[in-house]
């Protein structure tokens, strides 16, 4: 999942649901999550609305993604993961206040479906049902599965038949871990789409990130169970060259969290030295460790990750791991903390995520009917570093206010989009150094610089005005009243 990305985007943003100390944001900067259920088979969207700090209304879940969706793909079965990218990967422009769209991926491990969704919120009304907005992003190609994949099965022969983790790193790529599961290999891949079809079906549009190198998984299925994966990046970069990744695996050889990083700058991170341990059995602080799902990044701890995990007896506790030393791991003493424990009856914990304010949600499917689909919120209120305090436990969603949700398997934050400038007049066609058509409320030289050279080529960008009409009313031709129009307001400049 994509977790920390959006961690960072509500930080840098403004849009987190709120600061230490409180949860209340200011106005515009609802809470807003994308979860997927695999009893309901579907993805919701929950929004914060009141900014109350919990999902206490009716009113504030909505269908994202399931069954009647208006591009005819049914619906998802046992929706396993899910992860939303940043701003522009969706691939095309509009919706979301127009811009961009966010590309969310859904892993679905059904043996009737095996595939990963791409869905993308093109008209900006909250969901991914509308026509043009679903697509088989990436159907399996494992070979010898009993069941035909869902959909064409993709053009570079990668299994997907068991996603169990998304995350996008800082170019907005994509990354897919897969375990094998009996079903192709043990890997991460990458899906870029080349050829614009909004898909990653094409042939050489997946290519791994960690796949069956010496000192990567290895070949085939081996004795890794790949899960959940996080980027971290250089200074909280996200994933890109030399970026830091996390990888949670719940293999009975190799429990714990890897730690991946492209060093040689090949677009992979599986040669000598790039894929390693990071958190798992034989460590300095004593912690056994057991299988789990779950890593997510502390935004607040440069170099800390969190790892959950259900240990013997049905205890579900998170750590935060820690390179105290510098040395690469967290496997020295002292540097993995026990932060939250509970032994309670019909609980299992299952996702945990990270906000920018440094609390954390857990994701609970344990088939309590009082607690099933529900998620609570741990918060650091005394700063002793553990959510083990009375009043650090809170309940983020109830499922019974809805009544819609019922088993809550992975999260992904879904932030609202910030606002576009106000364009000041026709003369503002993009951005300091940004895209052409982004205005930012200024009038510069890259302004003036952008008209030159879309009217030199003939470009839409130069396109401001009609034959004789008023300002900002293109027609379609560039002409001399393009120009003429396009220099008077320049001069004028902004307010």
């Amino acid at each position: 999942m994509d977790k920390r990305t959006r961690a960072l985007v509500w930080a840098a943003g403004g849009i987190a649901g709120g600061v230490v100390g409180g949860w209340a944001g200011t106005a515009g900067a609802q809470t807003r999550l994308l979860l997927v259920d695999r009893t309901a088979d579907c993805v919701w969207l929950l929004h914060d609305a009141n900014n109350d700090g919990s999902i206490d209304l009716s009113t504030e879940v909505g269908l994202f993604f399931g069954a009647g969706n208006a591009d005819g793909l049914g619906t998802c079965l046992n929706p396993n993961i899910l992860g939303a990218g940043p701003l522009g990967s969706g691939g095309a422009t509009g919706g979301e206040n127009g811009a961009g769209v966010r590309l969310v991926l859904v892993g679905d491990q059904d043996g009737g479906r095996r595939c990963v969704f791409a869905l993308r919120d093109r008209n900006g009304d909250g969901d991914a049902m509308d026509a043009g907005e679903a697509v088989i992003g990436a159907a399996s190609a494992a070979p010898g599965e009993a069941v035909p994949a869902f959909g064409t099965p993709n053009a570079s022969g990668v299994s997907f038949a068991f996603p169990t983790g998304v995350a996008f790193d800082a170019q907005g790529r994509a990354c897919v871990t897969n375990a094998g599961n009996t079903l192709g290999a043990d890997a991460i891949w990458r899906l870029v789409d080349g050829d614009g079809d909004g898909a990653f079906g094409s042939a050489g549009e997946i290519t791994p990130v960690v796949g069956d190198a010496t000192t990567g998984f290895g070949p085939g299925n081996g004795p890794f169970s790949p899960q959940e994966i996080v980027f971290a990046g250089p200074a909280g970069g996200g994933g890109g060259v030399g970026a830091v990744g996390y990888m949670r695996e719940s293999g009975t050889a190799n429990q714990g969290v890897w730690r991946l990083q492209d060093l040689n700058n090949n677009g992979r991170a599986d040669d000598p030295g790039e894929f390693t341990l990071f958190f798992g059995a034989g460590n300095g602080s004593g912690v056994t460790v057991s299988a789990g799902f779950a890593v997510d990044v502390d935004p607040t701890r440069p170099g800390a990750v969190y790892m959950l995990q259900t240990a013997t007896g049905g205890v579900d506790q998170l750590y935060r791991l820690r390179d105290g030393n510098g040395d690469g791991d967290a496997m020295d003493a002292g540097e993995a903390e026990l932060v939250f424990s509970t032994a309670e009856a019909g609980f299992t914990s299952i996702d945990a995520m990270t906000l920018a304010d440094g609390s954390v949600l857990i994701s609970e499917n344990g088939g309590d009917a009082t607690k099933n689909g529900s998620i609570i919120r741990l918060r650091d209120i005394d700063g002793d570093g553990r959510f083990a305090s009375t009043g650090e436990r809170s309940t983020w969603l109830l499922a019974a206010v809805s009544g819609r949700i019922r088993a809550v398997r992975a999260m992904s934050l879904y932030p609202v989009p910030p606002a576009l400038p106000t364009r000041c007049n026709l003369a503002d066609v993009t951005g300091i150094g940004g895209p052409p058509a982004s205005p930012d409320g200024l009038l510069t030289g890259d302004d003036f610089n952008a008209f030159i050279a879309a009217f030199a080529s003939a470009g839409p960008l130069a396109d401001v005005t009609g034959i004789g009409g008023p300002p900002a009313a293109p027609d379609g031709l560039i002409t001399g009243d393009d120009f003429n129009a396009f220099i008077a307001a320049f001069a004028q400049g902004c307010p």
